[in-house]
């Protein structure tokens, strides 16, 4: 396990670690400079087949698809990726999808690329054991959360924050239905797109421990905030628009 989160790593430095440390299993290079490219990434990728773990957030503009889809094809047991605050496209999340089937972990929030139904529906389909998503700043839809909460049942936690409205009760009820250990979920800034409904229809599995809705501009009312608290009781609920 190797973490260089703020530290000044290089595309050398990446090289050396994949030739010496074939075993590795977790990598964390999270906002640690623009010395690295898809060089880099490709070279642990290739050496490191047992890597399980891997956090690269922030690391544009150097990193970019050409990293990911090295990681997808040569690291098949990977099962946490963290690729937020970057330029990646659906190319390269559809790539995760088919290559790494183990996947539990799958955080793309803020990302510079364009980012769709189509790749988090590609992760519905092929990573059945998904218990972490992360969409928030992205342009997904009811469609693939849908998807997400049909065939993602071990679904724990889910973030579709800011994602302009596109996301709706609609789905979250699918969510309630097939995800019952979901525990944290995230929905501020959804356009009243997402309200006492489904909130309520997942608050009544009694698991919820964390829930942000924040800037729901009036979908989510005082009463059902009451209820939810009620149902889940211990649970964080956040909550400013009233």
């Amino acid at each position: 396990n190797v973490s260089f989160t703020l530290g000044h790593v290089t595309d050398e430095s990446l090289q050396v670690l994949a030739r010496c440390c074939p075993k590795l299993e977790s990598l964390c290079i999270s906002g640690s400079g623009r010395r690295i490219s898809d060089a880099g990434i490709a070279a642990v990728a290739q050496s490191c087949r047992v890597l399980r773990r891997l956090e690269m957030a922030d690391m544009s503009p150097n990193v970019g698809d050409a990293a990911v889809v090295a990681v997808a094809e040569h690291c098949p047991q990977l099962q946490h990726l963290c690729v937020a605050r970057n330029a990646i496209s659906d190319a390269a999340v559809k790539a995760v999808a088919f290559g790494c089937p183990l996947l539990e972990h799958l955080d793309v929030s803020k990302n510079r690329g364009r980012l769709t139904d189509a790749s988090v529906a590609a992760v519905a389909e092929q990573c059945s054991r998904l218990t972490h998503l992360n969409v928030e700043t992205t342009h997904v839809t009811d469609t693939s959360i849908s998807m997400i909460g049909r065939r993602c049942t071990r679904l724990r936690h889910l973030n579709v924050s800011n994602t302009r409205g596109s996301v709706t009760d609609k789905s979250l009820l699918e969510i309630a239905q097939h995800c019952p250990r979901l525990r944290q979920l995230k929905v501020a800034w959804t356009q009243r797109r997402i309200t006492d409904v489904s909130l309520l229809a997942i608050a009544r599995r009694g698991c919820l421990e964390y829930l942000d809705a924040s800037g729901t501009r009036g979908g989510v009312t005082k009463p059902a905030v009451k209820r939810i608290e009620q149902a889940c009781p211990g649970a964080v609920v956040l909550c400013n628009d009233f």
